[in-house]
């Protein structure tokens, strides 16, 4: 009989048919599998939590809607002038010691969030949660870069938002049998389960052994980035190519149940699919985006395939509700089409966005750069939801044509400002 070869200690077989996702498991350290444990049980609290948050809000802590609504996008602009400074200050003192404080502050901040039952209480707890989580993403992204070569950064970062991918699906998930109780009890269970699982974390980030010696930070001002112009347009663009965030979550569901005759029970399917295939294809699509161009070449990928889907959805039947002679059948074909475009569109945005940013973030300040580069993402949560409802609806078709021009632009011009070389730009920035 023929001998089976035996694999050196250490190496993994893999056969023409391996998948990228398997490839990019390859050669995970204990570090790495440590910090895909604590994404993963972050983002299954995280999930918990966001799916009945809202609710918590009225029913719980009893406020109005439309104060909710108010109060936390407050506390979403004052964290958003803060996430900078934080991830300055993390530079100082290392991602890991830094990650595991902003871990122990969110679990703080949602306690406080638990027990608030004034408006100005919830104000104080909504604020100090939009600060601790303004920087935590740059945060985290940092420690990715101090335990990976710079050639695998961002297939690790694919496996890791596919892996938030799964968790934040299962949290919402097992909120779902918690939320139909209605009991006010089984909220707050929620949300002390969420603070619970940000204590979890912190612990288990203590375990992780201490990433690349840490490069002090150089007295080069507190805003430097800001004198790099390329990295500033990047931003930008980058920050416009994001709204494909508020596009599903908003913007999908009110144009397919208030402007065309998509049936209401239809609309969840679109966030199942989008949600499918980023876990499906997120590595598959990070697939080479180190090589010289390749970052250039996806971003503009990204600005087509988002304009792509404009298209489809100004080519849905714009019907006044109530009216008949809408086709149901073909608004839903649109609407799944369009959300495989949107989706793609993601895909390579994000792909793009690690790279790029990890090739412009100089080592003694990857935090600090990391951070700024956020603001991008991060404004768009802000500004997206009303510029993709009330100033885009009334427009009908031509607003869905002119925020395809807008983001093919961006995709195009990102492309433009993206490092060529991350090595290349990283030293010189």
């Amino acid at each position: 009989p023929r001998r089976r070869r035996r694999l050196p200690p250490g190496r993994f077989a893999f056969s023409k048919g391996t998948s990228m996702a398997d490839r990019a498991w390859r050669g995970f350290t204990r570090p790495l599998r440590l910090l895909a444990t604590i994404f993963l049980l972050d983002s299954l609290g995280t999930g918990m939590f966001l799916a009945g948050s809202a609710v918590f809000y009225v029913v719980v802590v009893g406020l109005d809607t439309a104060l909710v609504g108010a109060l936390l996008s407050v506390a979403s602009l004052i964290g958003l002038v803060t996430t900078v400074p934080l991830g300055r200050l993390a530079d100082k003192l290392g991602a890991r010691r830094a990650i595991i404080a902003l871990q122990a502050l969110r679990a703080v901040a949602l306690v406080a969030l638990a027990f608030a039952r004034s408006p100005q209480a919830f104000m104080v707890a909504a604020v100090m949660l939009s600060v601790v989580e303004g920087p935590v993403p740059a945060v985290n992204q940092a420690l990715v870069a101090e335990h990976v070569s710079s050639e695998r950064r961002s297939s690790i970062m694919a496996v890791f938002r596919t892996l938030r991918n799964v968790g934040f699906s299962l949290g919402a998930a097992a909120a779902v049998p918690m939320l139909a109780s209605g009991d006010s009890n089984v909220f707050m269970v929620i949300v002390l389960a969420n603070a619970a699982s940000y204590v979890v974390v912190s612990l288990m980030l203590l375990g992780l052994p201490k990433g690349e010696p840490r490069v002090d930070v150089e007295p080069r001002g507190r805003f430097h980035m800001v004198k790099n112009g390329r990295f500033v347009q990047l931003t930008a663009a980058n920050g416009v190519l994001a709204l494909h965030m508020t596009l599903l979550s908003i913007s999908f569901p009110l144009w397919a149940v208030s402007y065309t005759s998509t049936p209401t029970g239809v609309v969840p399917v679109f966030v199942i699919i989008n949600t499918i295939l980023v876990v499906a294809f997120q590595v598959r699509f990070t697939k080479n985006v180190h090589e010289r161009g390749q970052v250039t070449r996806k971003y503009r990928a990204a600005g087509v395939a988002l304009a792509l889907c404009c298209l489809l959805l100004a080519a849905t039947n714009v019907a006044v509700p109530g009216v008949p002679g809408g086709n149901a059948y073909l608004d839903v074909a649109l609407m799944v089409m369009a959300v495989v475009a949107l989706t793609a569109g993601e895909l390579w945005q994000s792909a793009s966005a690690w790279e790029a940013s990890f090739g412009y973030a100089p080592e003694d300040r990857r935090s600090t750069y990391l951070a700024f580069f956020s603001l991008g993402p991060a404004l768009q949560q802000v500004v997206g939801p009303v510029l993709l409802t009330a100033g885009l609806f009334p427009l009908g078709a031509w607003g869905w044509v002119a925020l395809g021009a807008l983001l093919l632009v961006s995709g195009i011009w990102a492309g433009a400002s993206a490092p060529t070389d991350a090595a290349q730009v990283a030293s010189t920035s």
